[in-house]
């Protein structure tokens, strides 16, 4: 009697498995101005003239998981030569993509962000997206553009 029941659990539908996420080619266009256009040099103590500019940095978030690439230094076009990995449980929806501008003394400044739904099927494509405003912000300027292709994970569970 239990063999049969056995028999039976073992011959069900394979459990679903996480997938994983690779994204390349980021880059972002015509973003907001979250610097000053002038700042005091504090070694110094005296005024430093530039353009307005931010020191962007991109978050791809999944669930729990996140990466984050580097931050690029005075740009509102910055283009991040970076190739990131993440795992995509079996049942995400979405993967929240923020756009932030680093502050040194005060927490950095959110740009914008862009919600992508997560493909049921393993493919690749290319995302050109404005980013949307977020709470307690006039309002979001920009497109965030990046590669993806999402596959599934060996039977190891290696993200390699």
């Amino acid at each position: 009697f239990f063999s049969c029941i056995f028999a039976q659990v073992s011959m069900s539908a394979e459990a679903p498995r996480d997938r994983k996420m690779e994204i390349f080619d980021i880059c972002a266009v015509n973003l907001i101005p979250c610097d000053n256009s002038s700042k005091i040099a504090s070694t110094v103590g005296k005024l430093l003239h530039k353009s307005p500019s931010s020191d962007p940095y991109v978050i791809f978030a999944i669930g729990g998981e996140r990466v984050q690439t580097k931050e690029i230094k005075n740009t509102l076009n910055p283009k991040w030569e970076e190739h990131l990995t993440l795992k995509v449980p079996h049942n995400a929806k979405d993967m929240i993509v923020s756009v932030f501008d680093r502050d040194r003394f005060t927490s950095d400044d959110q740009m914008g962000v862009y919600q992508f739904k997560i493909p049921q099927a393993n493919q690749s494509g290319t995302v050109d997206a404005p980013l949307t405003t977020i709470r307690g912000q006039k309002h979001a300027t920009g497109n965030i553009k990046f590669t993806y292709n999402l596959v599934g994970v060996p039977d190891d569970g290696s993200m390699a």
